[in-house]
């Protein structure tokens, strides 16, 4: 299906509008032009996932993260910062606006002058290995922290950014 977004929503998707339904686009920026395919729905709205972008927004760069997409933080790498905190603003102002307040106009958004290695929370699973070094595995994936379960059906852990560090202990 192709759709085109038109605002931001909570967690990193875009909303769009076909033929009176509403879609959370994930991977996707206000503005573009996107071929998505449908995932289900989250909160009864229906959900999809960008599998090309037809007509880029100028916000639009290469995520910096090998792990963007899978890993269920850094909702949008694909947007260049300045754009990410204006994306982030709309968001807050809209829900502000749901509760029947107004954001002060001249309310700053604070970045930050580098904005890596900032997450402030992560689940991680380390596993001894043969060679006495220790596996860990990163952040949940975006399927895992949808569902709000780290684990896969399989009992696998479903994480990325993984990292393989050596073992204090003997």
């Amino acid at each position: 299906m192709i759709l085109r977004p038109v605002s931001p929503a909570h967690g990193g998707a875009a909303i769009a509008r076909d033929e009176g339904r509403v879609w959370l686009v994930n991977y996707a920026l206000p503005g573009e032009v996107v071929e998505a395919e449908p995932r289900g729905k989250q909160g009864g709205v229906a959900v999809a996932t960008t599998t090309r972008v037809i007509e880029p927004s100028p916000h639009r760069v290469t995520p910096k993260c090998p792990h963007f997409g899978a890993c269920g933080g850094c909702q949008l790498q694909h947007a260049d910062y300045a754009y990410q905190l204006e994306l982030k603003r709309q968001v807050v102002e809209e829900a502000w606006s749901r509760a029947g307040l107004r954001l002060p106009p001249d309310t700053p958004v604070l970045g930050m002058d580098d904005p890596w290695r900032y997450r402030i929370r992560g689940e991680f699973e380390a596993v001894p290995s043969a060679d006495d070094a220790v596996c860990c595995g990163g952040f949940a994936t975006r399927a895992a922290n949808r569902s709000g379960r780290g684990r896969s059906s399989r009992g696998g852990s479903r994480s990325c950014c993984p990292g393989t560090f050596s073992s204090t202990t003997p």
